[in-house]
């Protein structure tokens, strides 16, 4: 007879680990198949012991985990460090970035909803701002305009030749193709025109 709650297996970004209780913490992430993904992490009687010590925040993780009864699954094997991106947390700015992109993530992507194309761009926007390869402001342009467009909200603007050709170029950027040369002014200014898309579609943004 089949498992109602089969092994499944994924690739985990970590952006955040809260406590549960004594004895039990919650690990956030997001999944290309399974979108927001939490995981709980129980301890013994003496408290919690790091029964998945790979399990922190910032880092690419393959793994297999057990759906539960509500909106929580359970581990059952870390498989794989695919990539560690805790370097962000050696630059403020770096740090402020990818935790906001973290906070965004967790408050608009549902569970159980796939969204590769966003995770792979959340992963190469990780891995810059690890390496400082891109001002903050590049980076979360990029992030969140790959939302925007696996949301389906760009096909006004792509119908304008003009704005048409800078989307396909920060779209290349996010996914891993390297970034026009802009000021960092003009990059301010390309952030604020994304998060107004995303504010027009009720996406909620940190503060």
């Amino acid at each position: 007879m089949e498992s109602r709650n089969p092994i499944l297996e994924t690739e985990l970004l970590v952006l955040r680990k809260v406590p549960y209780s004594d004895h039990a913490m919650i690990y956030n992430g997001i999944s290309p198949e399974y979108g927001r993904l939490g995981l709980l992490v129980r301890g013994g009687a003496g408290g919690l012991k790091r029964a998945f010590p790979e399990l922190e925040p910032f880092r690419l993780l393959k793994l297999t985990f057990r759906q539960g009864g509500g909106d929580l699954a359970y581990v059952q094997e870390i498989q794989e460090v695919l990539e560690d991106f805790s370097g962000i947390a050696n630059d403020y700015a770096s740090f402020h970035a990818a935790n906001w992109l973290a906070s965004f993530s967790l408050l608009n992507i549902m569970p159980m909803l796939g969204h590769p194309h966003f995770h792979n761009a959340l992963t190469v926007a990780f891995r810059r701002l690890a390496n400082a390869e891109l001002q903050p402001e590049a980076v979360l342009t990029g992030a969140c305009l790959a939302f925007v467009f696996e949301e389906g909200w760009l096909s006004s603007v792509m119908q304008k030749p003009e704005a048409a050709a800078q989307c396909k170029q920060l779209l290349e950027m996010a996914a891993g193709l390297p970034a026009p040369v802009l000021s960092d002014e003009c990059w301010q200014s390309q952030f604020q025109w994304v998060q107004g898309i995303l504010l027009a579609n009720e996406c909620r943004l940190p503060n």
